[in-house]
């Protein structure tokens, strides 16, 4: 959620010089695990609550539906989509009564003179199966007839994918209509071209905004237009030119001596020379077809854009509801001790040195860190705070011992107890941490400047 009220910011600085725009996102945006335990559901509840008010705020025009957003189940969905202000859209959930959609298929926008269409398409192989009255259907048993619907009342049809890569290439080369495909789950793509259809795709975490600007015409069709594709053919015929120049004041292909790989390729750019001189002849002839152009660029959402206040403000009460749900389940009178772990104090008794070293660090400071933003109950971020703690036992950070309530040695190390119990004869298991062992908590999420060559000596 961090992000949310800075890309508020930027998409209300985006909307002053487009007075005509979407704004768009293919799904996957509500939870970050595909199965929550029930202990965690109330919790990410609150948490997907408040991304759809901050959603209604930023005034989105339509959210596909990833497999990521029914984590908390089709009824919640369900209950969420009837009540936002934004269409949530998938074409291929369906009711396994009678095969018909359980949310919005698709949606139609005008911008201005622009009837633009929006189909949502959930990737089936991605969900958990539950038994909840819903199938997901392969995109192939909906999607063909949908399109070809819709193309009749349309300009241009976007699709919201979650769907892989390659499935999104297969659409493109397959289904005639769909002009723009939004994929979800990816890093940021570079805008890929398949027959008429524009492959995208923004990075998840909400670390950046993809912006698309289009100048959309009545062809329909993405291209350059004859004077860029003159302008390319002619550089490359001269560049076709030089090479065959070349060759023919070396005496080919006339050259006996010259051997068959040289003919062969000499006579290919010959063959190419022609092909080329064609084409340019043609377009000098044609009238030209306006087609329709685009620039797309992605956004950083960086730490120094100021807050939106009313999004801000959403993510604020969501933190602080979620904190006073994980305080009700902290139990006082007794202190979790995680199962093979010592603790910080066990250590130092023979590495006195580590001990002012790490207390420098802000390790030693990171419990601490969440109760000044009044978060220190909430089990999203307490893992990464304290120690000995996993997703399987993650319950226990809410009432640990005091000794465990910082990233102590044993969180980067491993567990102690054979260390100790053979006096130091056996190592710790991880005397030198690797980078994955960092990597489990300094996310791109949570730590987008981390640096394992350069950061690593901070704590050593």
């Amino acid at each position: 959620m961090g992000g949310l009220s800075r890309k508020a910011t930027e998409l209300e600085t985006l909307r002053e010089d487009n007075a005509l725009s979407l704004t768009l996102d293919a799904g996957g945006l509500l939870f970050n695990r595909p199965m929550l335990r029930p202990e965690q559901i109330e919790i990410g509840k609150i948490t997907a609550r408040a991304i759809i008010n901050a959603y209604e705020l930023m005034n989105y025009d339509a959210v596909g539906i990833s497999s990521y957003d029914l984590t908390a189940g089709i009824e919640f969905l369900q209950q969420a989509s009837q009540e936002s202000k934004f269409p949530w859209l998938s074409a291929n959930i369906l009711n396994s009564s009678n095969q018909q959609p359980v949310f919005k298929p698709a949606t139609t926008i005008k911008l201005d003179a622009i009837k633009v269409g929006v189909i949502g398409i959930t990737n089936p192989a991605a969900y958990i199966e539950k038994d909840d009255g819903f199938i997901i259907v392969p995109w192939q048993q909906i999607l063909p007839e949908l399109t070809q619907e819709m193309s009749k009342s349309c300009d241009m049809l976007i699709l919201l994918s979650s769907l892989p890569k390659q499935a999104n290439q297969q659409i493109a080369n397959e289904i005639e209509g769909i002009h723009l495909i939004i994929q979800t789950g990816t890093q940021n793509q570079p805008t890929q071209k398949i027959q008429n259809t524009l492959i995208t795709g923004t990075g998840a975490k909400g670390k950046y905004i993809g912006e698309m600007a289009i100048n959309w015409q009545p062809s329909k069709k993405w291209s350059m237009g004859n004077k860029e594709r003159l302008k390319t053919y002619r550089q490359r015929l001269d560049q076709i030119n030089w090479r065959i120049k070349k060759l023919e004041q070396k005496g080919i292909p006339e050259k006996n001596a010259a051997t068959p790989r040289v003919l062969n390729n000499y006579q290919n750019l010959v063959e190419t020379q022609k092909q080329l001189t064609t084409e340019i002849a043609l377009l000098e002839n044609t009238k030209e077809e306006k087609v329709s152009t685009y620039i797309n660029r992605f956004i950083a959402l960086e730490k120094k854009l100021p807050e939106q206040p009313a999004v801000q403000k959403i993510i604020d009460k969501a933190r602080a509801d979620v904190n006073k749900k994980g305080k009700q389940r902290v139990t006082k009178n007794n202190p979790q001790k995680p199962k093979h772990y010592l603790g910080w104090e066990s250590c130092i008794k023979c590495h006195p040195a580590q001990k002012t070293a790490w207390l420098k660090t802000r390790h030693a400071r990171s419990y601490q860190t969440l109760e000044l933003k009044k978060q220190q109950y909430n089990l999203d971020c307490l893992p990464c705070h304290v120690t000995g703690i996993t997703i399987k036992n993650e319950n226990q950070a809410l009432s640990l011992a005091k000794e465990y309530r910082q990233v102590g040695c044993e969180a980067c190390h491993g567990t102690g107890t054979e260390h100790i119990r053979t006096e130091g004869k056996r190592s710790m298991p991880f005397p030198r941490p690797a980078a994955k062992v960092c990597l489990r908590c300094h996310t791109p999420e949570h730590s987008d400047d981390f640096n394992y060559q350069r950061d690593r000596h901070l704590v050593h």
